[in-house]
């Protein structure tokens, strides 16, 4: 069974390592992963260990199992529905998104048409098991989507679920570290799962803290929103159709727990593996539109990157870091309105255009 362990320090700097892993191998286990940022590792101990064991081992805080995660994309459908919807044709009037690096969280990238003029500055696995080739299909489609509403970004595309398309919470932090290592400025995370990660958590708000914004699936069965998309540290993507109809399949939020905003989500055009073409609907289609287009903000508010501090935020109302508070204000004065309840939608319809050329976002630089 895997576990994620939250240390009082990371552990290349424990002072007690070497009596934990002394501890955790007479135990039967072993440290499978490490992050370096954060104070987590994952380790692997056999079934029959009760979880009392694992909290005594020394400078361990806290223990939550490595739940399991996935895509949150759909079987194809038959309704197209073109980008048009989101007002893409405007904006690359003003920007194609250079300058920007965006993460793609996925199950990794596979060569494809609509990846030919792609900049995959980046191709990593962050699975020991599996290369980086995406054997799924689902990392590709949405490489290309992301390239389809920001053609000239950076991609670094981290496989962080296997061919199978799922995978588990420690592949997931351990790929939003990497995104941080390498200055991405938008991690997209078109997955979710049930039970939420503390380890994950972390991540976010330590991507958050260095001037990205994590962007995730608000989740497919229709109900509350799956994590990450339910964490405060992330702009959550809700689906809707080609007549701004929330997706039955969208999930519903309560309180500050809703979507941020909507994008394209039903019948969307997407790379499929052997380089042709396919349609299909879900969340995970939203998110990576919104995603490419929050890169084309960036691209647009260079001076958004290089915020510093905390701020409240307009929807948890709670300090959190500058680049997010100010990312959700720009979706809130610049989405499209939907007569459809926030806890559906969020702010609206996501609209490129509008984000590229109608804010003005107060700045502060770095110390």
């Amino acid at each position: 069974m895997y576990w994620n362990l939250q240390l009082q320090v990371p552990l290349v700097a424990c002072p007690r390592r070497r009596e934990l892993e002394s501890r955790l191998k007479g135990l039967g286990g072993e440290v499978t992963t490490t992050l370096r940022r954060s104070p987590w590792v994952t380790v692997w101990i056999p079934d029959d260990v009760v979880v009392e064991a694992v909290l005594s081992l020394p400078g361990v805080l806290r223990v939550e199992m490595d739940t399991p995660c996935e895509n949150c994309v759909l079987a194809p459908v038959e309704t197209a529905w073109v980008l048009e919807a989101i007002e893409l044709h405007q904006a690359h009037q003003i920007t194609r998104g250079s300058g920007i690096r965006v993460a793609v969280l996925d199950t990794g990238v596979s060569s494809h048409p609509a990846l030919s003029r792609a900049n995959l500055a980046y191709v990593e696995s962050l699975i020991d098991y599996e290369g980086p080739q995406d054997l799924q299909g689902h990392g590709t489609a949405m490489t290309g989507l992301v390239v389809q509403v920001a053609p000239e970004v950076e991609l670094a595309c981290l496989k962080v679920l296997d061919n199978r398309g799922t995978g588990r919470w420690s592949s997931v932090a351990k790929g939003l570290e990497r995104a941080g290592d390498l200055k991405s400025q938008v991690a997209v995370m078109a997955l979710g799962g049930v039970d939420s990660s503390m380890m994950v958590e972390d991540a976010l708000r330590d991507f958050a803290a260095h001037g990205g914004v994590p962007v995730a699936a608000a989740g497919n069965k229709g109900r509350s929103l799956d994590f990450p998309g339910s964490s405060n540290y992330v702009v959550a993507a809700a689906a809707v159709d080609s007549e701004g109809r929330p997706a039955t399949f969208s999930a519903v939020g309560a309180g500050p727990e809703r979507p941020d905003v909507a994008a394209p989500g039903v019948g969307v055009t997407v790379a499929a593996l052997g380089g042709g073409y396919k349609q299909t609907g879900g969340t995970s289609v939203s998110t990576a539109i919104v995603g490419g287009c929050i890169a084309l903000f960036f691209a647009s508010h260079p001076g958004v990157r290089r915020l510093a501090s905390v701020r409240t935020d307009i929807k948890w109302g709670v300090p959190l870091p500058a680049v997010l508070v100010e990312m959700r204000k720009a979706l809130a004065l610049t989405s499209i309105p939907l007569p459809v309840s926030p806890l559906r939608v969020g702010y609206g319809l996501v609209s490129a255009n509008n984000l590229v050329r109608n804010l003005t976002v107060s700045t502060e630089a770095i110390e």
